[in-house]
């Protein structure tokens, strides 16, 4: 798994990644001990976007970043 964007909070996670059998970015939710596929995305680019508003909306930076 390679980790695109992360947030976490406690143990809470969001994670905007690449899974094996799927070509564009994910977004994962969890709790620290699993994770669940709720979105797909249909470019980097657009990861990239939620991300940055996720992060504008919540004030935070996002705390993965592999740019």
């Amino acid at each position: 798994m390679s980790d695109l964007y992360g947030f976490r909070r406690g143990e809470e996670t969001i994670h905007i990644t690449h899974l094996p059998h799927y070509k564009k970015p994910v977004l994962l939710i969890g709790n620290g001990y699993c994770s669940q596929k709720i979105a797909s995305f249909d470019s980097e680019e657009c990861a990239k976007g939620f991300c940055e508003m996720l992060a504008k909306w919540l004030q935070i930076e996002s705390e993965v970043r592999n740019e």
